[in-house]
């Protein structure tokens, strides 16, 4: 269910169909919460929280940059978009507690790789859409450290899934980098449709990789 719901909503992003989108998109975060409760039993209580919790702020953020990617106008898509933001924060927040709980630790060189994208996306916003900086500005920062936090090899080991996160992390990063950069400097529809078919591409890519790794890493380390 997940790899169709993903092409479907990948291949409806380049061609704005909005009736497959309004269906796709939620089956994405569907199926993973569908695949998180076949293994709950693997996990303790408070991983079960924090992963369903994370996923169901994915699910309402994943709902309003739908109506930000159609909105009839620009202060319709700046308040959807600020609104996704807010909830992926939720999810990036309950996400990062479960890898720091996990043994999960912020290293330097990972946060220096990152470093580069956050300044050029905040110069981005600060220079064009300066009103959505209290907002975007934290987010971005947050996912920036999230990203950061999961990237930690010694959590990764020799697991290939788990190895896989540092990876999400940064397709999450490069996602919504690309919607930023859509909205901002893009105004040709075949341009338009194709940031939109990576933007979507890139997040549903993202996610597998990082909800099936850290199931899995909660599932495989003792329980604090």
């Amino acid at each position: 269910m997940f790899l169709a719901a993903s092409a479907a909503l990948t291949v409806a992003g380049a061609k704005r169909a909005k009736k497959v989108e309004l269906v796709a998109k939620p089956l994405v975060m569907g199926s993973i919460a569908a695949g998180l409760a076949r293994t709950a039993d693997t996990r303790d209580r408070l991983d079960n929280v924090l992963l369903f919790g994370a996923a169901t702020a994915s699910f309402v953020g994943d709902w309003f940059m739908l109506f930000e990617e159609f909105a009839a106008d620009d202060e319709e898509s700046d308040r959807q978009i600020q609104r996704g933001a807010s909830s992926f924060a939720v999810n990036h927040l309950l996400l990062g507690a479960l890898a720091l709980r996990h043994g999960a630790r912020p290293e330097k060189s990972e946060a220096l790789m990152r470093l580069p994208g956050l300044i050029e996306g905040g110069a981005v916003i600060a220079l064009t859409k300066p009103q959505l900086l209290p907002v975007l500005g934290p987010y971005s920062t947050l996912l920036a450290s999230f990203a950061t936090v999961i990237a930690d090899p010694k959590i990764a080991g020799e697991d290939e899934l788990l190895s896989g996160l540092a990876l999400g992390g940064l397709s999450f990063m490069a996602s919504d980098g690309t919607i930023l950069h859509r909205r901002t400097f893009l105004s040709n529809p075949g341009a338009r449709a194709g940031a939109e078919s990576f933007v979507l591409a890139s997040y549903v890519f993202a996610q597998a990789l990082i909800y099936d790794g850290l199931a899995r890493l909660a599932a495989s380390r003792d329980r604090p």
